[in-house]
């Protein structure tokens, strides 16, 4: 078993800026970014959180078409997360038993595990609070610029990572 924090992948160390020097080997692999296609298990609350988070993701740079399994997971989790809180505002947090007794509804404990997940997955892409206080995204000239090939693009570059 591994110790101590899990890698950042590399999108996201270019983000938060992270020195050249800390940055994997150049044989990492490092997936071209493309958006995955929404997989067609994901029911309507599942999908529509696809179709929210997708485009956030995207814009970040930091989504491959790799990851769509990982995306899928979440949406799948804030699925669960929704349908388990509907289930207790409807039923309450505490449902009846057979003998007149009262128990806790088990939708509370589904909603705290998928809640759990959720996070999990959001931070493994950079999307709480803990896991991106030092992302530095840049402008969308900034990006162009570095693109360019010539000298503000070569000094963007070397001052943007």
């Amino acid at each position: 078993m591994r110790r101590g924090r899990k890698p950042a992948p590399v999108p996201l160390k270019v983000l938060k800026g992270t020195r050249r020097d800390r940055m994997p080997d150049e044989d990492a692999p490092d997936p071209p970014p493309m958006r995955p296609e929404c997989p067609e298990v994901l029911d309507s609350f599942g999908r529509a959180e696809w179709d929210r988070i997708l485009p956030e993701l995207d814009s970040l740079g930091v989504l491959a078409r790799v990851d769509g399994a990982a995306l899928m997971l979440y949406c799948s989790a804030y699925s669960q997360w929704v349908r388990a809180e509907v289930e207790v505002e409807f039923h309450g947090m505490l449902i009846e038993t057979g003998s007149a007794g009262l128990k806790a509804n088990p939708a509370v404990a589904m909603a705290h595990q998928a809640r759990a997940q959720m996070i999990s997955l959001l931070a493994e892409f950079g999307c709480t609070p803990a896991s991106r206080p030092r992302l530095r995204v840049a402008t969308g000239a900034a990006r162009a610029g570095a693109d360019r090939g010539d000298a503000l693009g070569e000094f963007l570059k070397r001052r943007n990572g």
